[in-house]
C-alpha cells in the first residue's frame, strides 16, 4: 500500500530500531487522527519475488491504469539501456536504464534493473537481476534466481 505520514509520526519509531508499521506503529495512532482512503485502481504488494515480477508483466501487458502497454505487450527495454543487436530478449524481459546486454546473450521473462549486466553467450530465464548486479559471459541464471551485486 501507500502510506501518507506526518513528519511526527517517526517520532513513535526510537531510533535504529525494526518495527512493523501496521502491527505497532498504527495501533498507536488509532484515535489520533489515523485515516484511510479506499482506492478502486490497480494495487500489488511487490514484496515477494512472484508478485514483483507479475506487476512488471501487468504493466507490460496495458493491465495498469495510466500506464501504457509496450508496443509488443511483452518486453520493455529502457532507451539508455545497451543491447547488442546478436542478443535475444525474450517475452517477459523489462531492461532497465543502463543495463548492459551483451551479444550471443539470452534474456526471458526476467528484470534487469538498472545498470544490471549480461555476458555474452549467457542466459537469463525467470529472474530478477538487482541494480549493478553482473552475469558473467556464458553463465545461466535459473528462474526464480534473485541477484544482487556482490
Amino acid at each position: 500500500g501507500t502510506y501518507v505520514l506526518e513528519p511526527a509520526v517517526f517520532d513513535l519509531v526510537p531510533e535504529g530500531a525494526r518495527m512493523n508499521i501496521e502491527r505497532e506503529v498504527f495501533p498507536a495512532l488509532v484515535g489520533k487522527g489515523l485515516h484511510a482512503v479506499g482506492f478502486d485502481g490497480y494495487w500489488n504488494d511487490i514484496g515477494t519475488f512472484d508478485s514483483y515480477r507479475a506487476a512488471n508483466q501487468d504493466a507490460l501487458a496495458g493491465r495498469i491504469a495510466g500506464i501504457a502497454p509496450t508496443k509488443n505487450r511483452s518486453t520493455w527495454i529502457a532507451d539508455d539501456a545497451r543491447v547488442a543487436s546478436g542478443a535475444t530478449i525474450a517475452a517477459g524481459a523489462v531492461i532497465g536504464s543502463e543495463a548492459v546486454v551483451e551479444d550471443g546473450a539470452w534474456v526471458g521473462d526476467s528484470i534487469l534493473l538498472e545498470r544490471a549486466f549480461v555476458g555474452r553467450e549467457a542466459s537469463v530465464e525467470g529472474a530478477i537481476l538487482g541494480e549493478g548486479s553482473r552475469v558473467e559471459p556464458a553463465s545461466t541464471v535459473d528462474p526464480g534466481t534473485v541477484l544482487a551485486p556482490a
